[in-house]
């Protein structure tokens, strides 16, 4: 792999390969960008491939309860909704509205082969014994899940779902990638993100920040 890696940065056909230039971070003798791997679910699911996928009306949840999803929403067929929300939202749309579905419907399909996807990725652990057979569905679900997107919205795949054709390569190396989401991280950082919205001022704004919190 790290040859093809290298190859490719010779190639720099960025439509083609996907890579612009050589990672500056491969200069570190313990990394290189083909052997150390790291994904987050957070950003790559429910704040990319998610929000292209669903942007419905689901109703009212109590926890991380979504903001109202607007008509230019629908038009625009993108939705503004931060992690945990877009966790929330894709978990719980199955339970709400999925007896109102009628059979063989396509966009329903798409929002299931998703839903089989987060079933995986986000088990804190998995049975080494059974781990390929794993790793292994997850590649043809995300594979049924890229053609059928497709299909449907006759559109080209975006980085973050190309980043999900890797997860069960990357399963099978680190194991649980529900062990490398930054979204419990990221839940603490919403204090600080509410009070830049109501600070006038924007001199010197991690300074303000740091009065307020501590």
């Amino acid at each position: 792999m790290k040859s093809q890696y290298e190859n490719d940065v010779v190639l720099k056909n960025m439509s083609l390969i996907g890579i612009r230039e050589f990672c500056i971070w491969n200069n570190i003798s313990s990394f290189h960008v083909s052997e150390n791997f790291s994904v987050n679910i957070s950003h790559d699911i429910f704040e990319g491939v998610a929000v292209f996928d669903i942007y419905f009306n689901y109703g009212k949840q109590n926890n991380n309860k979504p903001p109202l999803i607007s008509l230019d929403n629908l038009r625009k067929k993108k939705i503004k909704m931060n992690c945990a929300e877009m966790k929330s939202f894709v978990l719980y749309f199955g339970i709400i509205y999925g007896l109102l579905i009628q059979n063989n419907n396509k966009h329903w399909e798409l929002y299931t082969l998703l839903r089989k996807i987060l079933a995986i990725v986000l088990s804190s652990e998995f049975d080494f014994v059974g781990l390929d057979q794993t790793c292994s569905l997850l590649q043809n679900l995300v594979y049924a899940r890229h053609k059928l997107y497709q299909d449907l919205f006759k559109l080209n795949l975006k980085p973050n779902h190309h980043i999900l054709v890797h997860y069960p390569s990357i399963i099978r190396t680190v194991g649980s990638l529900n062990q490398l989401s930054t979204l419990s991280f990221e839940s603490k950082h919403r204090a600080s993100k509410q009070a830049v919205n109501v600070v006038s001022s924007r001199i010197n704004i991690t300074h303000t920040l740091l009065l307020k919190i501590n």
